[in-house]
């Protein structure tokens, strides 16, 4: 090819990525100035999220110093587990045992519990670590829209209409609950709660297990504490939808429906076994449960 045909091809290539990139903007654009009646929900949530917090963050430097535990606790965890996944990308050696504890623990089972594989603490391992409390501070906004779009989608299953379901899109994503418990990763684990409801209402309709497949995973990621009590909340749950709606299937989709359900309560489970089994062997070695009877009544 002549030096001709190379500035015609880069010229035609320039061209067509300038296009597409205009394409874009204007969709973009469009978007802000004609929004669907999702993106004015994610709206109104963002503004909400943002007027419950801006007071705190022009106060405390773009940080929410919450009183007791999750200063002590949260707000150093942090660094723990960043200097710890850090450590795994230079060294390709992730740190089995956590030395900064008094005699140190186990690290999987004692930190998944609070940190360790929480996706809202992953995603600021690429930022700098003087960053971190900042980062948290403003992560609660996103944590709080992402749970009222996820409850959003999810009312969509019952055919309600968009300002309904932005209703209950705000009522859920501020609720007494949620902030009341702010602290730890509690807030981080109601987030993904309407997915996994989301994902019973596809299996229920559709057969589909993926949504519910990926969000126990990222609830398992989170904690493996919330992992268990969705499991046996949603269980009850599916079986209450299953039944309300069983006269609207025949025979063999009824089948197909459970089989799907049950399979993928069963695939859930293995999927969070990487938390799960390192945090109860944690959990029953600790001293508030060996002192306790309960789940000694419970397993006998």
């Amino acid at each position: 090819m002549d030096l001709t045909g190379i500035k015609k091809t880069a010229f035609s290539l320039t061209h067509s990525a300038y296009e597409w990139l205009k394409s874009k903007l204007k969709q973009i654009v469009k978007a802000f100035k004609e929004p669907s009646d999702a993106m004015r929900c994610f709206y109104i949530l963002t503004i909400v999220a943002i007027c419950c917090f801006a007071y705190t963050w022009l106060n405390n430097g773009f940080t929410v110093p919450l009183s007791g535990d999750y200063s002590l606790q949260e707000m150093t965890f942090l660094f723990n587990g960043y200097d710890d996944w850090h450590y795994f990308f230079r060294t390709g050696v992730f740190p089995a045992w956590d030395r900064s504890v008094f005699l140190g623990m186990d690290n999987v089972g004692g930190n998944s519990f609070y940190y360790l594989f929480d996706p809202f603490f992953l995603i600021l391992l690429p930022f700098p670590r003087d960053w971190l409390l900042v980062l948290q501070g403003l992560e609660f906004v996103p944590k709080m829209v992402l749970a009222g779009m996820f409850f959003y989608w999810y009312l969509g299953s019952f055919e309600l209409s968009p300002r309904n379901r932005t209703i209950g899109a705000l009522a859920f994503a501020f609720s007494g609950y949620s902030m009341c418990y702010l602290w730890f990763h509690f807030i981080d684990s109601v987030a993904f709660l309407p997915l996994c409801f989301l994902g019973i209402e596809k299996i229920i309709r559709e057969k589909d297990p993926r949504a519910f497949l990926v969000g126990f995973f990222l609830v398992a990621m989170t904690s493996y504490f919330f992992f268990v009590v969705y499991m046996i909340g949603l269980f009850m749950y599916a079986l209450f939808r299953y039944f309300q709606t069983i006269r609207e299937r025949n025979y063999n989709e009824n089948m197909a429906v459970m089989g799907t359900g049950v399979l993928s309560f069963v695939f859930a489970v293995m999927l969070g076994l990487f938390v799960l089994l390192p945090g109860m062997a944690v959990a029953k070695s600790m001293p508030r449960v060996t002192s306790s009877s309960y789940l000694e009544s419970i397993l006998s």
